[in-house]
């Protein structure tokens, strides 16, 4: 596959995943979506990132018995991020978008999500993912939910260094070191 760049419009906060099921069912097919809260009890100090998923269509992944999200102690919102540029034209080999698999795949590896266990090393391929947040209540421009949530994901490929901007406050990180990384983000 050969590089891909794509915008994700990240929709919410959702207050649970009762309420963002309804949603996703009613409004978008496939996607992802990005759950923030406790991992553990006590819940005390600043909510985390703890997991991003794809679904096709995205409703039947957000439920009660979700694999991950069942095993949080408490979860404060939820995201629905659905890809605004085109698809790639085509067969598909797998049941999931090649261009939402790309873009899980650098969240996962980039962001570290607390409860995503596969695709936390390097994505095979380059990929650009802008992102963007909108309020649910009025449509409007929204802050990222949480500080380590990235403008842009930029990876070139595993022979360059990948970058992570955030535009508001004009700070850009280079990583060259997948095992580097790991040890400035924990």
């Amino acid at each position: 596959m050969s590089e891909v760049a794509t915008v994700v419009s990240w929709y919410g906060p959702y207050p649970d995943v009762k309420v963002a099921r309804l949603s996703a069912y009613h409004y978008y097919y496939d996607g992802l979506y990005a759950a923030f809260g406790y991992e553990f009890l006590p819940c005390i100090g600043r909510t985390k990132f703890l997991y991003v998923g794809v679904g096709a269509p995205l409703y039947t992944r957000l439920t009660r018995d979700h694999h991950k999200l069942s095993q949080a102690a408490r979860l404060t919102s939820i995201w629905l991020g659905v890809i605004e540029s085109q698809k790639r034209a085509g067969p598909r080999i797998k049941k999931i978008e090649p261009l939402l698999d790309a873009v899980e795949w650098a969240m996962v590896a980039f962001l570290k999500p607390a409860m995503n266990a596969r695709k936390v090393k390097w994505p095979k391929d380059p990929v650009i993912v802008r992102n963007r947040w909108y309020s649910i209540e009025d449509d409007s421009h929204f802050e990222e939910p949480v500080a380590i949530w990235p403008d842009v994901i930029d990876f070139a490929g595993s022979f360059a260094p990948a970058y992570l901007v955030w535009l508001k406050s004009q700070r850009t990180v280079a990583i060259r070191n997948p095992r580097m990384f790991l040890e400035t983000t924990q």
